[in-house]
């Protein structure tokens, strides 16, 4: 099984590798491009992105010590003299960490919306 670490450090690659795939899927005003859903394998990767970050997003509203944690235990090791580590001991970053989750969560239910009524458009209709 992965380590906490690991899993969080992949996530953390799924989400850079989301933000690619969707520049390239969007604009949807280009409608012909997505003519079919598995178009270069990029459509079904996008909706599996937007289903990571949707993940993302309720780790860390649910349980943001946990990410607060790996956060301060990798920047410790990597960067000890960072300044920001005092600041990431706070309870204001445990609140950061809180909104972001809920932006996070809310822009991959969104994208994972649209997606997958684009795709079920295409298909069905």
């Amino acid at each position: 099984m992965l380590k906490k670490g690991t899993l969080v450090a992949v996530l953390a690659a799924l989400v850079l590798l989301e933000t690619y795939v969707s520049t390239r899927l969007f604009p949807f005003h280009r409608h012909t491009y997505i003519a079919y859903p598995g178009s270069n394998g990029l459509f079904l990767l996008a909706v599996f992105m937007s289903f990571t970050l949707v993940a993302i997003g309720a780790v860390c509203f649910v349980s943001p010590k946990t990410a607060q944690d790996y956060a301060l235990k990798q920047n410790s090791k990597w960067l000890p003299q960072n300044p920001f580590l005092h600041w990431m001991n706070t309870a204001k970053y445990l609140s950061f960490l809180r909104f972001i989750g809920i932006f996070v969560f809310i822009a991959g239910s969104s994208t994972a919306f649209v997606l997958v009524k684009e795709m079920l458009e295409t298909v069905f209709i």
